[in-house]
C-alpha cells in the first residue's frame, strides 16, 4: 500500500510539473519527490530490521515476496541513512517555500530574503548527516549525538507547523468563495502529505548509521512500527 502511494506521489507531481511549469508546481514536485525518497529509505530500513507483524508487512510491502526482495537488496547503511536524510530534510524546506509563496502577508511578501534563510537549517542538516562527517562529530560523544538528533527533530517539525500557520492565515484572508474553494483543495493535499511526513519523520538517519547500537536514543522515533496505527 505504501509503495503504491509513493508511486502515485511521484507520477502526480511529474504530471503537475509538466502541465503547470511554475514555481508552485516545482515546490510541490519537490515535496512529493522528497517524501517518496524518505519513504523509500524507511521501507528498506524496516525490511532489513524485520520483526514486524504480518498486517504491517502487507500494508507497507503488499506481499511477503516484495518485502523479502527489498530485505536482501545490496545497499550499505551509510547510503541508506543518507537516502532518508535527503528526504527528511528537503521535504520541510519545499513545504515552507511553497507556504511562503502562497502567503500574501505584507511582511512576508516584502522580505524575499526569507526564501534563502529557511534553507539554512536543511543545508546544515544535510552536511552534518553526511556519514563521514556525522561519525567525525559524534564518535564517542553521546551528548553531541543527542544535540544533533534533537536539533534536526525540532526544526523539521517547526517548519511544518509554521507552514500550516501560514496556509491557515492565507485561507482566512481569501474572501472570494471560488478562490477559497480552490485554495482549500490545494492546502488539503499539502496538509495530507505533510501529516504522512510527520508520521515517519521521527526516523533519524543516525539510527540507520548505528543500526546495531542498543541505546534508547536509537530506539525512539519509530512509533510507525506499531501495527495499531494501520489497523484502526
Amino acid at each position: 500500500m505504501l509503495i503504491l502511494l509513493m508511486v502515485f506521489l511521484i507520477i502526480a507531481s511529474i504530471v503537475l510539473l509538466i502541465i503547470k511549469r511554475n514555481k508552485e508546481s516545482f515546490y510541490l514536485f519537490g515535496m512529493c519527490l522528497s517524501l517518496a525518497v524518505q519513504l523509500t529509505g524507511i521501507l528498506i530500513y524496516i525490511a532489513k530490521k524485520g520483526g514486524i507483524s504480518r498486517e504491517l508487512q502487507e500494508f507497507l510491502f503488499l506481499s511477503l515476496k516484495i518485502k523479502t526482495y527489498i530485505q536482501y537488496l545490496l545497499i550499505t547503511l551509510d547510503k541508506l541513512g543518507l537516502i532518508i536524510a535527503v528526504g527528511r530534510y528537503l521535504f520541510p524546506a519545499f513545504l515552507i517555500l511553497l507556504a511562503l509563496k502562497y502567503s500574501m502577508i505584507p511582511w512576508v511578501r516584502r522580505n524575499q530574503w526569507l526564501n534563502k534563510v529557511v534553507l539554512i537549517f536543511p543545508v546544515i542538516s544535510l552536511i552534518i548527516y553526511q556519514p563521514n562527517i556525522f561519525r567525525l562529530l559524534t564518535h564517542n560523544r553521546v551528548d553531541i549525538q543527542q544535540v544533533i538528533v534533537t536539533f534536526s527533530s525540532v526544526w523539521t517539525r517547526f517548519y511544518v507547523y509554521i507552514s500550516f500557520l501560514l496556509l491557515i492565515v492565507e485561507l482566512f484572508s481569501i474572501t472570494m468563495k471560488f478562490c477559497r474553494k480552490q485554495f482549500i483543495q490545494i492546502i488539503t493535499f499539502m496538509v495530507s502529505i505533510s501529516l504522512l511526513y510527520l508520521l515517519y519523520c521521527g526516523q533519524d538517519p543516525a539510527q540507520v548509521y548505528q543500526f546495531y547500537a542498543n541505546d534508547f536514543l536509537w530506539r525512539s522515533g519509530i512509533h510507525y512500527m506499531n501495527s495499531k496505527i494501520y489497523t484502526r
